[in-house]
């Protein structure tokens, strides 16, 4: 069962990043009938979870119950959703935790890199929120305002719930329908639709965090939005480059150089936005040979493209992943409802295969050009600026920030 609700990180007022997740996060805390403890003993006798998760379109809640169980199990789901009361400890109990998760991820360079660049690429935009929040935006966080942005927002012409399972069509409607009875509807959401900042240029931010012995980078720029056309092409062209341990980039900066543990690259798509990054690391005394390696793969690819073993071995990879997937009965239920949500088709599953194994060589090449950038990037390093910066001064216009001002 997995439950959608439309808006995600772009309902967050300016000024009160982490609002939505919070909010969803404390819907399992407490309900009219039911304390934040009850609530996860009913759950854990049942043999299940609610899980939550809040994304730039959307908050989802999930779970799974055996079919003895789903009646019982569906009250307590439907009762989250519907009745939640965020109690003033709990909401004070998950701010504090939002504090201490931010001093701990100050430590992290992965993290602060990830942060950091998802903001960047999308300064401006809806999308430009930190989904966690940050700590001034925390503290303008209290329960009155979660209680109003749950009222305005969670409701149920604003949802989509997905369900799999065996059970009788006509008769899972009725239960359902009584269980949300006396969910009330809201106003319905319109989202402004903003164009993306597209990077034009080499421009390199320096993030300085002088104890690190190691240096995060990525690479990227624009993406592409949910449902774009080249989506497919996309897909066989970005295995080939970046995903998995066989893939240029681990040959030549891990297998060949030892340059790094690991390296990739990925595109996130969303209604209004996307990404395309490039994701590595290596010792602060090698950056310079890892930029260089980097810029000569794009350089490489981008003039001569994949070769026809590379195509079909990527092919037959995301084939055979998709495969996999789709024998979890929670992945497809995501699928399902991933494919409602963003409108893709009703044969979005059905032909997925066949849309793989139809990319020509010619549409590879298309989005490579496209997507695969070299002279406009978005260059980012989590570094002893002090150490490093001597060695990327040629690449790009250079901005140096403090790692603590990434979730200020």
């Amino acid at each position: 069962m997995r439950l959608m609700l439309k808006g995600g990180v772009r309902l967050d007022p300016d000024g009160s990043d982490g609002l939505i997740s919070i909010t969803a996060e404390l819907l399992k805390k407490g309900t009219a009938t039911r304390k934040a403890e009850h609530i996860a003993e009913e759950i854990e006798f049942l043999g299940s979870s609610i899980n939550v998760s809040t994304s730039y379109d959307y908050v989802s809640l999930s779970s799974e119950f055996l079919k003895i169980n789903f009646q019982d199990g569906l009250k307590v789901f439907a009762d989250v959703v519907m009745n939640p009361t965020f109690p003033s400890s709990e909401v004070d109990k998950e701010i504090k935790k939002r504090f201490a998760e931010i001093d701990a991820a100050l430590e992290e360079p992965n993290a602060i890199i990830s942060a950091a660049f998802l903001k960047e690429i999308f300064e401006g935009h809806p999308y430009g929120k930190v989904l966690k929040g940050r700590k001034r935006s925390l503290l303008n966080i209290d329960q009155n305002t979660i209680k109003w942005h749950y009222k305005k927002y969670f409701v149920p012409n604003n949802s989509l719930l997905v369900l799999f399972g065996d059970f009788d069509k006509t008769e899972m409607l009725g239960q359902l329908k009584n269980a949300f009875a006396d969910w009330k509807k809201g106003d319905e959401l319109k989202f402004e639709s903003k164009e993306q900042k597209y990077f034009s240029g080499r421009q390199l931010i320096i993030i300085d965090k002088p104890d690190v012995t190691q240096t995060q980078i990525r690479f990227g720029n624009k993406g592409m939005k949910v449902n774009d056309k080249d989506h497919y092409a996309v897909q066989v062209a970005n295995t080939v480059f970046g995903t998995g341990f066989t893939s240029r980039l681990v040959e030549e900066i891990r297998v060949k150089r030892s340059l790094s543990y690991g390296a990739s690259s990925s595109f996130a798509a969303y209604q209004d936005g996307g990404t395309y990054s490039i994701s590595t690391f290596t010792k602060n005394s090698t950056v310079k040979e890892v930029f260089d390696v980097l810029f000569t793969e794009l350089k490489k690819y981008r003039e001569k493209g994949p070769t026809d073993k590379e195509i079909l071995k990527s092919k037959n990879y995301l084939i055979g992943d998709f495969a996999r997937d789709l024998q979890s009965p929670e992945m497809l239920t995501m699928y399902m409802a991933d494919m409602i949500f963003y409108k893709r088709g009703e044969n979005y599953l059905a032909d997925w295969v066949n849309n793989i194994r139809n990319v020509t060589r010619r549409e590879i090449e298309k989005v490579i050009q496209k997507y695969f950038l070299m002279d406009d990037l978005l260059m980012m390093i989590v570094t002893n600026s002090s150490e490093v910066k001597p060695q990327v001064e040629s690449y790009g216009k250079i901005k140096e920030v403090n790692y603590l001002s990434v979730w200020e």
